[in-house]
């Protein structure tokens, strides 16, 4: 028996940041991703969205995200109802994990196997850490936590004062992240 309405390979859930919750459908068969989060929230075009891509609101609502849409893996930004995407990318290399800093301005991001970070408008990109990924910033934004060498690090927004926080090497560690700030 076949259906008319392709099955989900991926279900994921995910709170925007804006007190709304998306739903991300994956589906097999070429479909498009289904979003929801408001009324108002319509389905964009584009390659699928992922857990590792999913959008990141800042604190003014405008939303960070990893798309294929021009060839290859770029950070863009829309505002909160879908409007006004814009590049701020723009090279060979894969650019994902947007993460945005606690007051908005400036958003760090995974390019390969390198962290950078970037003024909010795509100005200013500057090479953090190299053979690193996963970035998530510290609830005061002076910090950036990543991932190397399985291990989790810890680094100075100025790229200085590198400290390996899980050295372990029995263990593979992921996925750094801070608690909210008191």
């Amino acid at each position: 028996m076949t259906s008319s309405w392709p099955r989900p390979l991926l279900l994921a859930a995910a709170f925007t940041g804006l007190g709304l919750w998306a739903l991300l459908s994956l589906s097999c068969g070429g479909s498009e991703p289904a979003a929801s989060g408001s009324p108002t929230a319509s389905a964009t075009t584009g390659p699928p969205i992922t857990p590792g891509n999913l959008p990141l609101a800042s604190s003014n609502g405008v939303i960070a995200f990893s798309s294929s849409r021009d060839g290859n893996l770029e950070i863009y930004v829309m505002d909160a109802d879908g409007s006004n995407p814009r590049r701020l990318t723009n090279d060979d290399a894969a650019d994902r994990l947007p993460t945005w800093s606690p007051d908005g301005d400036l958003i760090a991001w995974s390019r390969n196997r390198d962290i950078y970070v970037m003024a909010w408008d795509g100005s200013s990109q500057t090479k953090l850490a190299e053979e690193a990924g996963f970035p998530a910033w510290s609830p005061d934004g002076s910090l950036i936590a990543f991932v190397s060498q399985n291990d989790i690090y810890a680094i100075d927004m100025d790229g200085s004062n590198v400290l390996n926080l899980t050295n372990d090497p029995n263990s593979f560690d992921l996925d750094p992240a801070w608690s909210p700030a008191p």
